[in-house]
């Protein structure tokens, strides 16, 4: 769900793109578009300098690793490389996990010709359900934080006292699995 959506803002970002010199109108279909893990991409550089016309978009898994903002790539071979920023995002510090999607202009072949960037701060944690009825749901994770569910959540059926593993992205439950 999250690759489409982050196709679709890509493709709306390009399609409203002027490359300074004329306004590029390409036609783009799923056929022209692509995604690649960094690790899919520093096997082929290929699939960046020979793109033509097809839209790349990359998946970065990274980590916080200084109060500047530094960052280190987890999903990279290459350690010669494995260098990204964070910078420009705000509420994150040492240790927070970050997937960064990036999407390749259709239009040339250079390997930093970057047209959308955007970065997630992603969290898995575990806990447990306190309470599940028609009043919400409240759940407690193991690191002592907790979050209130509002009665209409639809992906909580589980039962008071199941322990489950939650995915936050941007500070909001995206998934919620029993374990």
């Amino acid at each position: 769900m999250v690759k489409i959506i982050i196709i679709l803002l890509a493709l709306n970002l390009f399609c409203n793109q002027s490359t300074g010199f004329e306004t590029a109108k390409i036609t783009l279909d799923f056929e022209n578009i692509a995604v690649y893990t960094l690790n899919e991409l520093d096997a082929n550089e290929k699939i960046l300098t020979e793109r033509n016309g097809k839209l790349i978009i990359e998946i970065v898994y990274g980590e916080v690793i200084s109060e500047d903002k530094d960052g280190r790539i987890l999903n990279t071979n290459n350690k010669d490389f494995d260098y990204i920023s964070y910078r420009n995002i705000d509420n994150i510090e040492v240790g927070d996990k970050i997937i960064t999607i990036l999407a390749y202009s259709p239009i040339t072949n250079f390997t930093d010709d970057i047209i959308f960037r955007y970065d997630f701060k992603f969290e898995i944690k575990k806990g447990e359900i306190i309470y599940n009825n028609e009043n919400g749901c409240y759940i407690e994770f193991d690191d002592e934080t907790f979050w209130n569910l509002e009665p209409d959540n639809n992906f909580i059926d589980y039962e008071t006292g199941a322990k489950i593993q939650a995915v936050i992205i941007n500070y909001q439950i995206i998934k919620i699995n029993k374990i």
